[in-house]
């Protein structure tokens, strides 16, 4: 389960000669309890922190060959990795023990339950989409609700301080954005088409996350008009209306957000870092 490089080999006169090595970028870090780090996830594959120190790389073909650029931690302790052929899990998350859940589904992403462990939503489908749970912690999934053929959902999330709050977010051939919400556990669905009021097919937006603090207030992100930085919005409604609190300088775009340790604390990288005390 483990390749310590990502080169090619090719095969010379004088024996197999290693080809281009792709060097690792780092796209995100996962934090598990309590914000401890739980894993760095590069461009092809992820970096698991060693009990004696440092940490291990676990290459892609370990979960079916998926760049991971949304891995979750389970509240189990899990990895769970999203893809194309199914969902990916790694109960004791030491990158050797990887099994496949929803076999041959699109499961475009996970979300671990804040509140209960081995509650796992997933949100699947080529088509239709689906919102499945589960209550082993990946093992099995059952169908909560479907959603209409022309809406492309593409990110779920579960609001932190209130884990009844389901949201599902992506766009639609008439809405650039589109967000449902459930209050119920998944047991119904309000649909906002367009949200936030984005109505600009050219630019596109992005569901950032939930306010830890209040399961109604919802943070964006949209492609910058041309010439201008991207754009963080929040919204205070479940994602009716948004406000636009921060355009990054220049032409920076958005790499990474994050909430900070207090309400309203919220961290926006590019390539410079923009932190925004109490504002936002």
């Amino acid at each position: 389960a483990f390749e310590p490089i990502a080169c090619a080999p090719r095969m010379t006169a004088a024996g197999p000669v290693a080809g281009p090595c792709r060097f690792p970028d780092t796209l995100d870090v996962v934090l598990g309890a309590r914000g401890a780090p739980f894993a760095l996830v590069s461009n092809f594959g992820l970096f698991l922190p060693r009990a004696e120190g440092g940490f291990e790389f676990i290459c892609e073909e370990s979960f079916g060959a998926r760049i991971p650029d949304r891995i979750s931690a389970g509240g189990s302790g899990q990895i769970l990795v999203p893809g194309s052929n199914g969902l990916w899990i790694d109960p004791a998350a030491t990158g050797c023990g990887f099994a496949r859940s929803l076999s041959d589904r699109f499961v475009w992403d996970v979300a671990p339950d804040p509140t209960t462990p081995g509650r796992v939503w997933a949100l699947v489908g080529e088509r239709a989409r689906e919102l499945q749970v589960s209550e082993d912690g990946g093992q099995t999934f059952s169908v909560r609700a479907t959603f209409a053929d022309g809406l492309r959902l593409v990110h779920l999330r579960v609001a932190p301080s209130d884990a009844r709050t389901l949201y599902v977010s992506g766009y639609a051939d008439d809405a650039p954005f589109v967000v449902a919400f459930s209050t119920d556990g998944g047991a119904s669905f309000e649909v906002i088409r367009p949200a936030g009021g984005f109505t600009e097919r050219n630019r596109w937006v992005e569901f950032l996350g939930v306010a830890p603090d209040d399961p109604q207030t919802l943070y964006m992100a949209q492609a910058g008009s041309q010439g201008n930085g991207d754009e963080i919005w929040r919204s205070n409604d479940r994602g009716r209306t948004a406000k636009r609190l921060l355009t990054l300088i220049g032409t920076e775009g958005k790499w990474g957000f994050a909430f900070g340790p207090s309400p309203g604390t919220v961290y926006v990288a590019g390539r410079a870092l923009f932190f925004q005390p109490d504002v936002i």
